[in-house]
């Protein structure tokens, strides 16, 4: 299991490999992009807008009862 999480974990980084779908909670569709305002100049007025990590997202709802989804 560490072997392949570490393989799978570098390529995602490196962006290599298969496309990635990200499964979130409804509502945090957008949280990866917005992120924490991290960065290495924190006066800088251009921040450059990095790529996500993953292909496509989908939002669900969080808990879910036999016959609510479509």
């Amino acid at each position: 299991m560490r072997l392949g999480s570490t393989i799978g974990t570098n390529a995602l980084l490196e962006r290599k490999g298969a496309k990635t779908l990200l499964i979130i909670t409804k509502g945090f569709k957008d949280i990866l992009l917005i992120g924490n305002q991290q960065r290495p100049d924190i006066f800088s007025l251009h921040v450059p807008d990095k790529d996500p990590l993953y292909h496509k997202v989908v939002d669900l709802t969080e808990r879910m009862q036999p016959g609510d989804y479509e």
